[in-house]
């Protein structure tokens, strides 16, 4: 692009200058007197050869930039026949390492099919091979040269995973390697194009920058299958209830042997009777989980064509409360009170109340609850922001008194004090604040409209509008009763009116107890109301919390606890959440979209390739730029030509010039 504005100016020169010349030449001399004796003055005779020379010289010029013109034309002609760019190719072998590739003799044809595309490569083309599963990942040794031997080296080295391959995410996965190679790419997709793999929108499946796109289908006409999934229904005491879902997909046997059981043996068998495509429910009952140690495991004994997906672990938490910390400067505090007591009526949960001004990720975990903020020192309010920008989150209600500075600033408040005093009286039921808005998409506030339709509000604390709240709950006089706020890398759900009953009616409201529940699972990123994850999922681990894998080993360095950061979920199994505030299990399967084996139909495939040679098609080729400076040549071409116009304008000039005399 840096050549484009000189080039400019040198082809507008280039144009100007004929024109420029001819003036010149077209300009009659001043008529001069002169005497009958010039008549007589000896003169040069010119050499008919000598002209004719010259417009011999003239046409070859000509001839020359009339040439370079069509070559500049024709340009993009030779670059798509490979006659500029040579014929070596980059092939990208992208192998489906999905779960269901594991069906019957998938793998072994996707190994071959890959197999037979490295044998049919030329003899300069190179090869990369990319494990497509939960993640992207280059197999064999990425530092090596992208040749067809490492390629087939790489091919040995991968094997069929236990995650799922989502089809929309290929473009973006595949676009470093794209930018990064010098040659055309031609993408090869090896898959059992499986139909619950392909992405909502049929847009997303463009794939932008490769020269050729061709979809090998490694699936076989045989897609029966069954799978096993559960969830824990009620867990207390030792023991459990267990919900068994048995999916089949085509012919499946008459029945199947279910059975659960923990470290020790099985605990309980079921017989099910089963029928083609269709879900079956069974339920255990009265399960003893004294020896589960935190994980049942539930198995479908059957003859089954993909084995990985007949089996299901199951998370049994143990008898101790979640602790979730309380910030107060005043442990008498009746928000406290009010606060403890909505907490604990929920049996997952305990209170623990933590000073302000000892605040930090280590010692209160995830999240905490703010029962009254006008309680915190300037030392406090300054550890909350610290905790809140290093990823905390936290439920705050604001009190009834004078707050610092430093909680004024925190939370935005538009006053320097309570602009309602307490002996102010709104008895006047027209003039207190409504509830007008709740917004019903929000997990905290979802279903819950009418209670808070229903709550009496006589005074507020007004708030400044960042442009990033979401304002949750909203009141007749325009202010937020409720809002979500991002501060640094936490969160905070603030609510505008204290937890006062001189203020409003949320504290003796059974409003209260589901509001603070549903904040805490879903500020905890609903891990006690949802333990059950899939293979590949990503899970957020907020500040002093550590991740233990199925093994016990844990995921994070001690250095990045302090920090807010997401790790995968690989494998499949228990997985055990430590926090200052207490212990929670994750229970981690394979994703059931992956037993649902039925394949997009051959129409569907057809445009999916079709879409790719749209797209490349569009950008024009060679989109990324390592590839068109290799293969165009008109950056080149275009100076000489202007150089060539200047030439022509010059010898023309120069040499058939028209003598005048007056």
């Amino acid at each position: 692009m840096s050549l484009l504005a000189p080039m400019f100016l040198f082809g507008l020169l280039a144009a100007i200058l004929p024109w420029w010349l001819h003036r010149l030449s077209s300009e009659k001399p001043p008529a001069q007197d002169f005497s009958s004796s010039m008549f007589l003055e000896q003169s040069d005779t010119r050499s008919s050869r000598q002209t004719r020379l010259q417009y011999w010289k003239l046409l070859a010029l000509r001839l020359l930039f009339l040439l370079m013109l069509a070559v500049l034309f024709a340009e993009p002609l030779l670059q798509r026949s490979g006659l500029i760019s040579g014929s070596a190719i980059r092939h990208v072998i992208l192998i489906d390492t999905s779960l269901s590739q594991s069906h019957q003799d998938r793998w072994q044809q996707t190994l071959q099919q890959a197999t037979d595309l490295l044998d049919a490569a030329g003899p300069s083309d190179e090869a990369v091979v990319i494990a497509a599963g939960s993640n992207f990942a280059q197999a064999g040794d990425a530092r090596a040269a992208p040749s067809i031997a490492s390629a087939r080296t790489a091919l040995t080295q991968i094997e069929a995973g236990s995650g799922r391959l989502d089809y929309g995410r290929i473009a973006s996965a595949i676009s470093p390697i794209l930018s990064d190679s010098p040659l055309p790419v031609h993408l090869h997709l090896v898959t059992d194009l499986q139909r619950s793999a392909m992405p909502e929108k049929f847009s997303n499946l463009a794939i932008d920058g490769v020269a050729d796109f061709t979809i090998y289908n490694s699936a076989t006409n045989d897609n029966s299958n069954m799978a096993i999934s559960g969830r824990l229904e009620h867990a207390a005491d030792t023991r459990a209830d267990v919900s068994v879902i048995v999916q089949s997909h085509g012919d499946t046997p008459d029945t199947a042997n279910v059975t659960i059981s923990d470290s020790n043996g099985v605990l309980a068998t079921a017989a099910l009777s089963l029928t083609a495509n269709s879900r079956t429910l069974h339920r255990f009952s009265d399960i003893d989980t004294s020896g589960a140690k935190g994980r049942l495991t539930v198995t479908l004994d059957a003859a089954d064509k993909l084995a990985a997906d007949n089996q299901w672990v199951i998370a049994v938490p143990g008898g101790d409360r979640t602790e979730v910390p309380l910030l107060s400067g005043n442990a008498r505090s009746t928000a406290n009170t009010y606060a403890v007591a909505a907490v604990e009526a929920d049996p997952r949960f305990s209170t623990r109340r933590i000073n302000g001004d000892s605040l930090s990720a280590a010692n209160s975990g995830p999240l905490l609850i703010v029962p009254d903020a006008s309680t915190l020192s300037d030392r406090a309010a300054g550890r909350l922001r610290q905790y809140l920008n290093d990823g905390g989150y936290a439920v705050i209600f604001v009190g009834n008194t004078v707050h610092s500075s430093q909680t004024r600033q925190l939370l935005g408040m538009r006053s320097l004090s309570i602009s309602q005093s307490a002996d102010r009286q709104l008895v006047d039921a027209a003039s207190r604040p409504m509830v007008t808005r709740i917004d019903s998409t929000h997990p905290v506030t979802a279903g819950l409209a009418a209670n808070w339709r229903l709550l009496t509000v006589l005074r507020n604390v007004p708030f400044n509008n960042n442009p990033d709240d979401k304002n949750l709950v909203e009141l007749s006089n325009g202010d937020a009763l409720l809002l979500e706020r991002q501060i640094g890398d936490g969160k905070i759900l603030l609510v505008a009116s204290p937890v006062d009953t001189a203020w409003n009616t949320l504290p003796v409201d059974p409003l209260f107890v589901a509001f603070l529940i549903r904040s805490i699972d879903y500020l905890s990123g609903s891990v006690s109301s949802n333990p059950n994850r899939a293979i590949g999922e990503a899970i957020s681990l907020p500040p002093g919390t550590q991740l233990l894998d199925p093994d016990g080993k844990p995921l994070r360095e001690i250095s990045e606890l302090a920090t807010r950061t997401s790790l995968p979920l690989d494998r499949q199994g228990i997985y055990t959440m430590r926090s200052p505030s207490g212990t929670r299990l994750l229970s981690v399967n394979n994703d059931t979209r992956e037993s649902t084996l039925a394949a997009v139909d051959e129409e569907t495939r057809v445009q999916w390739e079709a879409l790719a040679s749209a797209e490349k098609s569009g950008t024009v080729a060679g989109t990324d730029s390592a590839q068109d400076s290799r293969m165009s040549l008109w950056h080149w071409l275009l100076p000489v030509f202007a150089a060539l116009a200047l030439l022509e304008s010059l010898y023309s000039h120069r040499h058939l010039w028209v003598r005048r005399e007056a």
